[in-house]
């Protein structure tokens, strides 16, 4: 999905956000760049099992880096920004909950 808003910036080659996150489509179109949104075909769950045991943020730039290569893998000629977060509280990550009560019991603990 392209944009439509004026645009300031404007790249050689097509920019991509590799996210579904209606947020992070939000701090990018503040930056004036044109860019198309594509969410990224990654399972976050086997990643993370795949790179357990090493630093939180590395685990979160590793997650980042591989949105943006499922995405680069289809859009050769573009420019692909991948992007993740992880909320961690004593080790242990806080997934996005996908029910409320599963949302109010990690609110609680955090």
């Amino acid at each position: 999905m392209i944009n439509k808003k004026k645009f300031i910036l404007k790249s050689k080659l097509p920019l991509i956000l590799a996210s579904k996150s209606a947020a992070r489509r939000e701090i990018l179109l503040k930056t004036g760049l044109e860019f198309k949104q594509i969410g990224a075909s990654v399972d976050e769950e086997k990643l993370k099992k795949k790179f357990r045991g090493i630093n939180f943020d590395i685990l979160a730039k590793k997650l980042a880096e591989e949105k943006a290569l499922n995405v680069s893998k289809y859009n050769k000629d573009s420019y692909v920004i991948g992007a993740d977060q992880i909320c961690v509280k004593k080790k242990k990550i806080f997934n996005k909950p996908r029910f409320k009560k599963k949302a109010v019991e990690q609110l609680i603990i955090l």
